[in-house]
């Protein structure tokens, strides 16, 4: 994160990845059940899982271009830093 984003947006850019990550950690299980308990095979979770990492890597994909068009912030061009009052 420190070498794509300004060091004050860091502690709030890791905390949203980890928190998203959580979620999709229990969100996925959880759904993978539900999938099972209402079509009685796994074949459905199992393509709902492969759903779901092809959207991840198309994130990716897109994060990646994105970031050889957008230079990384650097001391010269990093938006200030707010002073607590």
């Amino acid at each position: 994160m420190r070498e794509h984003f300004a060091p004050a947006q860091a502690g709030t850019r890791v905390g949203i990845a980890l928190t998203a990550t959580m979620l999709g950690i229990a969100l996925g299980g959880w759904l993978s059940g539900r999938i099972f308990d209402v079509t009685g095979s796994y074949s459905a979770a199992f393509i709902n899982g492969i759903a779901w990492n092809l959207v991840n890597v198309v994130i990716v994909i897109w994060l990646f271009q994105r970031s050889r068009r957008t230079p990384a912030p650097t001391a010269l061009n990093a938006p200030p830093v707010r002073q607590a009052a």
